[in-house]
């Protein structure tokens, strides 16, 4: 069993279970989608502890240096202290090309990030102004 701590709570792993359901288990609200690795909701920032290459799977190398984790992915063997991502880590600078206005009342935007962006399918982008 391994101690978690996150935010103001600690938390147990049973035998086996990920650090995101060790958190859910214990009615920790963290945002969560498709538990399979895929979507990063879940994203979390490892500050104790060990991180392995097979809980960062799909992230940046960026985000693996900062020591980025999916939790749905991590069966810790020892103890660990986790904190949600912190917003600036997740920022990739854009310039804005285009905006069209659609028939369904929704616009498109056309944006050309300055590095790649490692969007997957089932991710969620927002947009922040830096105005």
């Amino acid at each position: 069993m391994s101690r978690i701590d996150f935010e103001d709570e600690t938390v147990s792993t049973r035998e086996g279970e990920t650090v995101l359901d060790a958190l859910l288990r214990q009615g920790v609200a963290v945002p969560f989608s498709c538990k399979g690795g895929s979507c990063l909701t879940c994203l979390m920032q490892c500050t104790l502890g060990t991180v392995e290459a097979s809980w960062q799977a799909g992230l940046s190398e960026d985000l693996q240096r900062k020591r980025y984790f999916l939790p749905c992915q991590c069966r810790p063997d020892g103890d660990m202290a986790v904190r949600g991502p912190q917003p600036a880590d997740l920022l990739t600078p854009s310039y804005f090309c285009e905006a069209t206005a659609l028939d369904n009342g929704l616009v498109q935007l056309i944006i050309e990030p300055q590095r790649t962006l490692r969007y997957r399918r089932g991710q969620t982008v927002h947009v922040v102004s830096g105005e």
